[in-house]
């Protein structure tokens, strides 16, 4: 059960990756679909899929297997996206950086929580 949402803590956070990686070519090329993908809201409701999931996901993981280093990978991930909210409204390449670097950094801690989760003895 704990896979199923590390994987969607994986997906919330890919597509947050692919969406700052990409939404500069569509506002190139596609004015209207990328100013809406571009706006405030957008980013917001990302980060409430983004966030919760892998809170709940990490934290299940977490009190089975105790590898800590996941801990450090998921909160560098936060604290990324944390950055990004915070410095983002005036800088969109900060924005998109942090945003890029926290969605990498969950996939991460995401996949390791998977593969500890299966090798738990408990």
């Amino acid at each position: 059960m704990n896979s199923f949402w590390d994987r969607i803590g994986i997906s919330a956070s890919i597509l947050c990756v692919i969406h700052c990686l990409f939404t500069p070519l569509l506002v190139v090329f596609l004015p209207l679909v990328g100013a809406t993908l571009a706006r405030g809201w957008f980013h917001a409701a990302i980060i409430a899929v983004v966030v919760p999931v892998a809170m709940f996901a990490l934290w299940n993981g977490y009190r089975l297997h105790h590898y800590r280093p996941i801990v450090w990978l998921a909160g560098f991930g936060f604290l990324a996206i944390g950055l990004a909210v915070v410095f983002g409204a005036e800088h969109n390449a900060i924005e998109t950086g942090f945003m890029v670097a926290g969605g990498l950094l969950l996939s991460a801690a995401h996949y390791l929580n998977i593969r500890a989760t299966r090798n738990c003895k408990h």
